[in-house]
């Protein structure tokens, strides 16, 4: 039986390293709140970190029993929160990190060149971080290899 020419082989990644490509937004922010509210159900806690804001993820985090905290560069964002949600610098990211349970940590972290830090402090802390790349999703496994998967 010949494959059809557009179906990718895929190899294999860990468990937890999910590529949801073409599913949209919302089932995205689904998928990734979901995640964090199972770290909170196995580890306790219910401080949640937004580390690169994403307006759909501070929604469905707003459905969850959860105090959030977030964190963006944008002046914007900044200046007027989101959703009732006040936002912090992004300089104070690696310092809401530390004082939460779960961070939700986007990908653009990688070009504010943060991300070490992010790792650094959420291990010293034991906040589990759940890293997401909406325009980076290709570098999924490569997070997971580099980082771990909490």
């Amino acid at each position: 039986m010949r494959r059809s020419p557009t179906r990718r082989r895929h190899r294999s990644v860990p468990a937890s390293f999910m590529t949801l490509g073409g599913r949209g937004s919302l089932a995205r922010a689904r998928i990734v709140v979901g995640e964090a509210m199972s770290l909170l159900r196995m580890h306790g806690g219910r401080r949640v970190a937004n580390v690169g804001i994403i307006g759909n993820l501070i929604h469905y985090l707003q459905r969850e029993d959860v105090v959030i905290t977030a964190s963006d560069f944008d002046e914007g964002l900044i200046k007027e929160g989101i959703l009732g949600v006040p936002v912090v610098s992004g300089e104070f990211s690696p310092q809401i990190v530390a004082e939460t349970d779960v961070a939700l940590v986007c990908g653009e972290t990688l070009a504010s060149d943060t991300l070490d830090e992010l790792v650094k402090v959420a291990k010293d802390n034991n906040t589990k971080l759940v890293l997401f790349a909406v325009t980076g999703c290709h570098f999924g496994e490569e997070y997971c290899r580099t980082f771990g998967i909490d």
